[in-house]
């Protein structure tokens, strides 16, 4: 079983400074990678078992966002998408507006630790 575990709205650090660019262009960049790297998920023959999100990576479940989609677009080929309900809560987010499914924190580390691979971008 395969878990990718998204704890960021960004794939990877930015560190602006290095870049020349503004905080906000920096921030911007790293979503507009994760959404890349969610939407080749989608076209992956070797899927991915299920997809955790919790602290900041519930905001890729957001429905509209340009991460969402793909998360639906994999939801609907299988993959679980859980979402911590303690962030979700924390954060004042509606769950009828996210892609996936509300757990608890029990469940998710419970689905980690079974994992034969995690996946952490």
């Amino acid at each position: 079983m395969k878990v990718l575990v998204l704890t960021s709205t960004a794939l990877g650090t930015i560190n602006a400074a290095n870049t020349g660019k503004t905080e906000e262009e920096s921030r911007q960049f790293g979503q507009t990678m994760m959404a890349k790297f969610l939407h080749n998920l989608e076209s992956k023959g070797e899927r991915i078992s299920t997809i955790v999100c919790y602290t900041e990576g519930i905001f890729n479940a957001v429905k509209g966002s340009e991460t969402a989609l793909s998360l639906a677009f994999l939801q609907d080929a299988g993959v679980k998408i859980l979402l911590c309900s303690t962030c979700v809560n924390f954060y004042g987010l509606d769950s009828n507006n996210l892609v996936g499914t509300m757990s608890d924190m029990a469940t998710i580390v419970d689905t980690i630790t079974k994992a034969d691979t995690v996946i952490r971008p």
